[in-house]
């Protein structure tokens, strides 16, 4: 074996081998291109078993089936297919600079996401962080546009690609929620231009909601990743043990076996309801030490907390090559002050934009905060990261240059 990760391995005859959520996306598009649906892929391609699986939103399933309908079904053709969400990812990211903060800031933001491992570091994890970094930036975009010109147009494609991005990853419903509320009730003071908003971006999620009712024996609305996510992380070993603040997937085994013991013959839904239940009573018998953990969870995104662990777990399990794991925590380091200093400014400049700007970094924070510790998690924050960054280096640029221009006067 010559590379190993969670989610990807390459052998020694050079065959690619994938598993996780890489193998879920990558399998999963090639079966809903095949017609089988939105099934649970493992059980489907090792035994035959069509079981109904709702574990994700489906855009980014949806996105690779395009390609496999095309006939590019191959690992290597789907994780070519999330590079170009990368590369999608960097100009959208330019663009919502220039339109946030002028051309020079957007010139800056281009130069860094290009080079930011930060951002393109996931594209060949066959992971949906890519495609939900690019919805919250086109959100944040998007937002901005109609926070300058609340038209119908823009009113109706804030909620489209509120609802778009609700479709990338779960928790961007938040971040949705959060633009329309700043644009249209806090700036605009609109509540019919709210709901309409409102309306487009459920008449977006509706489909999918609608298709999950219909197909589960528990409530299901967009998926219910949270379900195996809560033991997972809010365990022995997650509360006090060595993976303090971060995930064990001992404990999400535990917890799959008890449930399938209760509830041998039931349907996906069923199970992770039990899961959920197993997950829930642990945090309430533990609800000091749980509120103690999200600080954790939260220092540990942030690099504070076991920053030398976290690198090593960001490759192993997360799956990220070591390289891209050490350069990605260097990155993010060196454009932290800035980012800080960006916000700064803007926030005493234009407060309602710079509030706009962070509803991404708000959303990757209540994520961790009822999740773990993962810097995946993190990720549809990072461009934002950026383009503060970017508004604070662009700032320092002009402040030199026109020192250096300054005329010299005689004392």
């Amino acid at each position: 074996m010559v590379l190993a990760t969670k989610d990807i391995r390459i052998f020694a005859d050079g065959k690619l081998q994938i598993w996780g959520d890489a193998y879920f996306y990558h399998h999963s598009a090639n079966l809903v291109a095949e017609g089988v649906g939105f099934v649970n892929p493992l059980k489907y391609n090792k035994f035959g078993i069509v079981t109904q699986a709702s574990d994700h939103p489906p855009l980014f399933i949806a996105y690779l089936a395009v390609f496999s309908l095309l006939g590019l079904k191959s690992i290597v053709a789907h994780q070519l297919a999330t590079g170009l969400i990368g590369i999608m990812l960097v100009v959208a990211t330019a663009q919502l600079s220039r339109l946030a903060f002028g051309e020079r800031v957007g010139k800056v933001a281009l130069w860094l996401a290009v080079m930011s491992p930060l951002l393109w570091s996931w594209d060949k994890m066959l992971w949906s962080e890519p495609l939900a970094m690019l919805f919250a930036v086109l959100t944040v975009l998007v937002s901005i546009r109609t926070l300058h010109n609340a038209t119908p147009l823009n009113v109706v494609l804030l909620g489209v690609v509120a609802g778009c991005a609700t479709l990338s990853r779960a928790e961007l419903l938040l971040c949705g929620l959060l633009s329309i509320g700043l644009v249209l009730l806090v700036r605009h003071r609109s509540i019919t231009k709210s709901l309409v908003a409102g309306a487009c971006m459920l008449a977006v999620l509706s489909p999918w909601v609608l298709f999950n009712l219909s197909r589960f024996d528990e409530t299901v609305i967009l998926s219910n990743g949270l379900d195996i996510v809560i033991p997972t992380d809010n365990c022995a070993s997650t509360y006090r043990g060595p993976l303090v603040a971060y995930w064990d997937i001992a404990c999400a085994q535990e917890a799959i076996d008890s449930a399938k013991r209760r509830f041998p013959n039931a349907d996906e839904s069923v199970v992770n309801a039990e899961i959920r239940r197993i997950g829930v009573d642990f945090i309430r018998n533990n609800k000091r030490r749980a509120a103690e953990v999200v600080v954790l969870r939260e220092l540990r995104v942030l690099g504070i907390y076991k920053p030398l662990q976290q690198i090593r777990l960001d490759h192993f399990p997360e799956g990220k090559d070591r390289n891209f794991a050490v350069l990605s925590w260097m990155n993010y380091y060196a454009l932290v002050p800035f980012a800080i200093a960006g916000f700064s400014m803007m926030i005493r400049r234009q407060r309602i934009l710079a509030l706009i700007c962070a509803t991404p970094i708000i959303t990757a924070l209540a994520a961790v905060a009822i999740s773990a510790g993962i810097t995946r998690y993190r990720a549809s924050a990072d461009p934002i990261l950026l383009i503060f960054a970017a508004v604070a280096i662009s700032s320092s640029v002009e402040f030199v240059a026109r020192q250096w221009k300054a005329p010299v006067t005689n004392v």
